[in-house]
């Protein structure tokens, strides 16, 4: 006997596992991946609104829960008896006795010694004291004890706005809840707030699952019968709150009765501890699209003046300030070696020492021996303060305190300077930054240090560049800036094309192929700080230039012949000179288009223009010939005659 008791308690925990859980996941139900309520932000009332889209509040109730309920829960005591209902009697004192019962399809029970009971409808209480009146006409002094081993199925439809309408069975203990999440729960459209359950075509009672979610007790479970139908009708409304209220979240008004700013509230969770709330904003759009927004005083909740509570309508969104909003931003600032110089937040008791290690620390070349705090006041002149920055990291010194807009600045060591340096970038076995001697190492020595070119490596297309010099002004160059072209004199017009066509050359000259390939010294030059050497990979196209239709690059196909990669660049233009097209190989080499046997990648097929032939010119060349041969035939004739 206490065998089956234990396994009718332990039939009971599944239930109460689900209200379990579903009471730890109160803090989790309807929040969002926003900011967290606590922090504080500036906002402004014009652009404050609730941030993104919120989360419907309880529409993860539903989400990871399994379709196969096995529901069982605390015997409610209108729990009536029916068919598949299983009973465990025990008869303790002198009798010691114990039934197993089952109540059949016509509703009756077998007990006994007794006979046939009817039991269908009954409660247990009531069965119980049925029981006991037959049992004292043939026992006495005992004990009477009589327990539900297995409630019976029921078949509940569960319909409207939800995931997967349609009939379930579920044991008699399931609840509304229970069958809900057997359907995959509402729909995103579904009402939460007005689940209808029907019972023989009648209007039995309405559920609001935000109970279920918010108030771990004092509301009565509903006990469901089969047959039972649970209806989903679609949401009426639902407002949006966000800011400083523990859960931000979109909320579905209640709707069959009238529901204030202060039963949302209580929804969300209640104020922060930085709200403000004197001044809550509330925004509607009405049926006409037009925007109204009013403030609510809150200042006294929960103590509110019903008169001062604003009803809620559909699409109402509110959001509730911080403190911080009414006060200025404040801010201290930090400048010169420092590794993020800027300005960062102001702090109550915020050190020096502090503010450094927010600008992520100094850099090499910052001066330990002195910095400076600068203090502003609007009315007088800033106050310079100086420092030990090295005593203040160490905390060798009293700390100092800043105050709003102070500034600190961390100066740069007097002629500080790292090792020259240039850098080698591309297609050599060792990219990357090289120290060098100031006007002493050679192009050649740092090429070698990188570990020389790869097997892929344009030496043709190789660059080197170097950082300009400081250029003095040149007022000349201005002037001429200034004129249009047509009004320089013919020695202003060359002048001021040489110094704009000469003013940002940064690249150094260097023939690459005939330093490494040729080992030729009279290109090896020497470096200076700052210099970039970049070394291309060679491109694996050839390359068509000048009169082609579509001019670019080709992919490369061994063996291809030039006119290949001509009739790929779309062939030759109108105006395009065929018989001097020539090539210009990677090595530099530039060769007559006859004369090529074959392409690598990176060559570069040139087709040249056509010269110009001027009509008009040829038309006087040719009647002056005719002119003069007209004269030649003239004075012969007449010499002939003579």
């Amino acid at each position: 006997m206490i065998k089956r008791i234990l396994t009718a308690l332990m039939m009971l925990a599944p239930a109460v596992s689900v209200l379990a859980q579903s009471s730890q996941d109160v803090s989790q139900i309807g929040q969002t991946p926003v900011t967290g309520a606590g922090e504080s932000q500036q906002i402004s009332k014009a652009s404050a609104a609730p941030q993104g889209d919120l989360q419907r509040f309880g529409a993860n109730l539903f989400s990871g829960r399994t379709a196969e309920i096995n529901a069982a829960g605390s015997l409610p005591s209108d729990y009536q008896l029916g068919p598949g209902d299983q009973l465990a009697v025990y008869m303790g004192g002198k009798v010691q006795q114990e039934f197993d019962l089952a109540v059949t399809a016509d509703g009756k029970l077998y007990v006994p010694n007794i006979g046939v009971i009817s039991v269908n409808g009954m409660t247990m209480n009531r069965f119980k004291g049925e029981l006991d009146r037959n049992l004292k006409q043939y026992y006495s002094d005992y004990s009477l004890d009589v327990m539900l081993a297995r409630p019976k199925q029921i078949g509940v439809s569960v319909i409207g706005e939800v995931t997967n309408p349609g009939n379930y069975t579920a044991g008699a203990l399931a609840g509304v809840l229970d069958l809900l999440i057997m359907a995959q729960g509402p729909t995103p459209n579904g009402s939460l707030r007005n689940v209808q359950l029907y019972r023989r075509d009648t209007l039995y009672a309405r559920i609001d699952l935000y109970n279920f979610i918010l108030r771990p007790v004092g509301h009565k479970p509903v006990v469901l019968q089969s047959g039972d139908r649970l209806y989903v009708p679609i949401r009426q409304a639902s407002v949006d709150i966000a800011g400083e209220i523990n859960r931000q979240a979109n909320y579905e008004l209640n709707p069959v009765q009238t529901e204030h700013l202060s039963d949302l509230l209580k929804l969300a969770g209640g104020f922060t501890d930085i709200a403000l709330r004197e001044e809550i904003k509330i925004q509607n759009i009405n049926a006409n699209g037009v925007a109204t927004v009013q403030y609510a005083d809150f200042g006294s909740y929960p103590d509110i003046d019903p008169a001062e509570d604003p009803v809620l309508c559909n699409n109402d969104s509110i959001y509730v300030f911080a403190k911080t909003i009414k006060s200025p931003a404040q801010q201290v600032s930090i400048y010169g070696e420092v590794k993020r110089a800027g300005s960062y937040p102001w702090q109550e008791n915020i050190r020096v020492s502090d503010l450094i290690l927010m600008a992520g620390g100094l850099t090499r070349s910052a001066y330990l021996l002195r910095g400076e705090v600068a203090t502003i006041d609007l009315n007088e002149a800033p106050g310079i303060s100086s420092f030990n920055v090295q005593n203040v990291l160490n905390r060798q010194t009293a700390p100092i305190i800043l105050q709003p807009d102070d500034q600190v600045f961390i100066r740069r060591i007097p002629d500080w300077e790292m090792g020259p340096t240039v850098d080698i970038q591309g297609e050599v076995q060792f990219p990357g930054t090289y120290p060098i001697t100031q006007n002493s190492t050679f192009l050649s020595s740092v090429i070698q240090a990188a570990g020389g070119p790869t097997s892929n490596a344009m030496l043709r297309e190789a660059r080197l560049m170097r950082q300009q010099a400081v250029i003095p002004e040149d007022k000349e160059f201005q002037r001429l800036s200034k004129m249009q072209a047509a009004d320089m004199t013919d020695s202003e017009y060359e002048y001021y094309v040489m110094k704009q066509n000469t003013r940002d050359i940064k690249e150094i000259v260097v023939d690459f192929q005939k330093l490494i390939v040729e080992q030729g010294s009279t290109e090896d030059i020497k470096l200076k700080d700052g210099d970039t050497i970049h070394i291309p990979p060679k491109p694996q196209i050839v390359f068509v230039t000048g009169r082609v239709s579509q001019p670019g690059g080709v992919l490369y196909h061994p063996g291809r012949s030039i006119n290949y990669y001509i009739s790929q660049a779309g062939g030759y233009t109108w105006d395009a000179s065929r018989n001097r097209a020539k090539v210009i190989k990677l090595s530099g080499m530039i060769l007559e288009k006859n004369k090529v046997k074959s392409l690598d990648p990176g060559d570069r097929i040139w087709i040249p223009r056509k010269k110009d032939v001027d009509v008009w010119q040829a038309f006087q060349d040719i009647v002056m010939v005719m002119g003069q041969l007209a004269t030649v035939y003239l004075v012969l004739r007449n010499a002939a005659e003579k």
